[in-house]
């Protein structure tokens, strides 16, 4: 009886320096993670956002753009109305990348209300208008995702 012999290709393409390149680039990803929950929530609270405003923020580190960005959401209800205020920036430059502000009329559907600011500059350097949250959304996403 014969016994074929097999090659594992994969133990035999294995670089141990690409292992612990990849590892380390892991590391600094979340170490540069860590830094930026830590600076975003020290920013929040120092543009004066309490526990109990309807207010958040989420952040994205693009590995593509090699930049951590970080929209930042603020809604206020009062006598005049809903506000709703978004801008997007880079978490660590503070450059400003987009901005989205809306405030619903008395009497009217939210749908039937544009915002009255939504501007987003794209990653060519030019600078996009849009006419609702879901187009600043579609538009961030270059930004927000990958």
């Amino acid at each position: 009886m014969r016994r074929r012999s097999r090659r594992n290709t994969t133990l035999l393409n294995w670089r141990p320096e690409s292992l612990q390149w990849k590892t380390a680039r892991s590391k600094h990803r979340l170490n540069y993670s860590k830094s930026v929950q830590h600076k975003l929530r020290e920013e929040v609270k120092n543009a004066g956002y309490q526990p109990q405003d309807l207010s958040g923020y989420e952040n994205h580190y693009n590995l593509k753009m090699n930049k951590c960005f970080v929209i930042i959401q603020s809604s206020k209800i009062d006598a005049s109305g809903i506000f709703v205020y978004k801008t997007l920036s880079d978490a660590f430059e503070g450059k400003s990348y987009a901005e989205y502000a809306w405030l619903n009329n008395k009497g009217k559907k939210y749908w039937e209300v544009k915002p009255f600011v939504c501007t987003v500059k794209l990653p060519s350097g030019n600078e996009k208008n849009c006419n609702s949250s879901d187009e600043f959304e579609e538009l961030i996403k270059v930004y927000m995702s990958e």
